[in-house]
């Protein structure tokens, strides 16, 4: 089975994605960082942007009714 995926925006080293989730709460801006700790071992973040300054807001709940696509979503970033 496949899930649906947000269409996905990268910077040209591929360690920064951005998407917008669409749900009951409106359209919400998210993040998709990947940083490279050392030799084979990756950081993961999933964020949320706020308007305006595009700060991450790591520990928000955007409760979209949305997390399997988020997820088939972040998959996807990964697997790019």
């Amino acid at each position: 089975m496949e899930l649906s995926q947000y269409d996905l925006e990268t910077n040209d080293d591929l360690s920064k994605f951005l998407f917008t989730s669409t749900g009951p709460n409106g359209k919400i801006k998210k993040q998709i960082r990947i940083f490279e700790r050392r030799d084979d071992v990756f950081n993961l973040v999933l964020s949320n942007l706020s308007e305006g300054n595009y700060k991450l807001e790591d520990f928000s709940i955007s409760n979209n009714g949305d997390k399997e696509k988020i997820l088939a979503t972040v998959a996807g970033a990964i697997y790019s």
